[in-house]
């Protein structure tokens, strides 16, 4: 299908994702752009992601821009009741849906796993912060998740007592008086009895379950860098999503996914499943894809496409700012930025104000966008991924260049545990 006469919308609930917007300006006739700023007492900040991007017009009224639109695209997790009810209407969505649950209910997702006959983890239930610390003050080594809330607190490594005590002290906080009847997840970790294990993903589009073909996989070093490869899935990792496809053909899931799977050497376990565009790497998949405009429509139309890459390898590294958190108490900032490689370089909450580019948070998030690059070899993406974020210059804008080092590591891992990573270059 021909989307140069189309219009696509693009609902971003937490104003993240205007590098997608950017992405397909030239494969649509019109690209427009929405995130929440609406409330009793409105701020500004709230109405500058999108704005002054070239070829992106940012809307005020989501309701009212449907009916410029041929395609309303959910890149973020959320807004179920909507994406349904504009379905029903016949307007093709791509977004994950019912599939949101899979990501936000991270109990409801173990049963599903275990539902789908893959592995799980060790895992409790603990409700209330304060059973939480007395569970912990003799417990070694593990990881704890809540649901639904993100905004309060990601996955938290617990390896003593000592050492998390700040941690629960500035999360008690935080939650107020919701801490007595939220309900924490409690995982032990996942290794062989050597210690071997690996992390990996497939990052992916996916209509009624089925994968697009050929399909980005890799390796995430947490909040600090991204590497993957573009082609034959190793067989390992294609069976993980196997085994859950029939799942997400039932909710007729068509949309961007992630899949995070901890492997050993006899078992596979589906960690987290991503129901959004994740970062990483949604921001060198959106620039590797050449068709991702169509691979929306068609996918949202419920037609398996196939994606176009510009590369086989890819690599991103994640560029933050300690200035996020020294804004505190103030709720938001704008971090102007000078950008010596625009082409490879994709800024979240991204704005232009007289000329000038400016990550505009709503929170202390530290991460501020994302420095890719991509190639015929895994040398050359991260070389260009480097010299992008070399590029970057803005107030206590920093990367990790080391990261790929651990990448590496992760590579090797890999391997080890039967996924092929040399095999692919045969396979793309």
């Amino acid at each position: 299908m021909d989307t140069s006469r189309k219009t696509v919308l693009f609902y971003d609930l937490s104003g993240f994702y205007t590098h997608l917007a950017d992405a397909v300006v030239g494969e649509f006739a019109n690209v427009l752009y929405f995130s929440q700023w609406e409330k009793a007492f409105s701020l500004s900040r709230d109405a500058m992601p999108g704005y002054g991007l070239e070829g992106v017009e940012r809307v005020e009224d989501f309701f009212e821009a449907t009916h410029r639109a041929d395609l309303v695209v959910f890149p973020d997790v959320g807004m179920v009741g909507l994406q349904q009810q504009l379905r029903e209407q016949g307007m093709p969505v791509w977004g994950s849906g019912k599939g949101a649950r899979l990501e936000r209910d991270r109990w409801f997702l173990r049963s599903i796993v275990e539902q789908c006959g893959l592995d799980t983890s060790t895992a409790m239930l603990v409700k209330g912060l304060d059973r939480l610390r007395e569970f912990l003050r003799d417990a070694d080594e593990c990881y704890i998740k809540l649901s639904n809330f993100r905004g309060d607190m990601e996955t938290f490594h617990h390896e003593s007592y000592f050492a998390t005590q700040s941690w629960l002290d500035e999360l008690a906080a935080k939650l107020g008086a919701f801490q007595e009847i939220c309900e924490f997840i409690v995982e032990q970790p996942i290794q062989d009895e050597d210690g071997e294990a690996c992390e990996v993903g497939i990052d992916a589009m996916v209509v009624n379950g089925k994968l697009m073909t050929p399909a980005l996989w890799g390796y995430e070093v947490k909040d600090q860098a991204y590497i993957g490869m573009v082609g034959a899935i190793p067989d390992r990792l294609l069976q993980v999503h196997d085994k859950i496809s029939p799942l997400l053909e039932g909710i007729g899931y068509r949309g961007p996914m992630s899949n995070e799977v901890r492997f050993t050497r006899n078992e596979a376990y589906l960690i987290d499943f991503t129901a959004r565009f994740p970062s990483p790497p949604s921001e060198v998949q959106s620039q590797l894809i050449q068709n991702l405009g169509e691979v929306m429509w068609d996918g949202a139309n419920g037609v398996m496409p196939k994606p176009e890459y510009q590369g086989v390898y890819a690599a991103q590294v994640v560029l933050t700012t300690k200035w996020a958190k020294e804004q505190y108490p103030k709720p938001a900032y704008y971090l102007g930025l000078e950008i010596g490689r625009p082409d490879r370089v994709r800024i979240h909450h991204h704005c232009r104000i007289d000329g000038h580019d400016y990550a505009v948070s709503p929170s202390d998030v530290t991460e501020f966008g994302a420095a890719i690059g991509y190639g015929s070899s895994l040398e050359d993406a991260v070389g260009d991924a480097l010299d992008a974020a070399e590029s970057v210059c803005g107030y206590q804008v920093s990367y990790d260049a080391g990261a790929f080092s651990k990448a590496a590591d992760c590579i090797r891992a890999g391997e080890r545990l039967g996924i092929d990573w040399g095999g692919m270059k045969e396979a793309a």
